[in-house]
């Protein structure tokens, strides 16, 4: 819906049956891609690369998400990892 807004709304034909999903799990959180394009700069493909961490509070599940537009092994997820580490 947000994507599909935003393009409309900056007049970007946005194939919305192009965008994607894939979600594993991996220890004790998940990995997901997600290919959609960027509504909001320049209309071009772009994909995520997500780890989503868990937590169980007393009354709610926390989920602590790092997202970055490049592949796990590059370098900025080194500092991604040291911010998750102090959640």
């Amino acid at each position: 819906g947000l994507c599909k807004a935003v393009a409309e709304s900056r007049d970007l034909d946005v194939d919305l049956s192009s965008f994607a999903v894939r979600v594993s799990r991996r220890g004790d959180r998940f990995a997901a891609t997600v290919d959609m394009v960027d509504p909001f700069t320049t209309g071009a493909p772009l994909k995520l690369e997500l780890e989503l961490f868990t937590a169980a509070g007393p009354d709610t599940t926390d989920v602590f998400a790092l997202v970055a537009p490049s592949t796990a092994g590059a370098a900025m997820w080194a500092t991604l990892h040291e911010i998750a580490s102090q959640w």
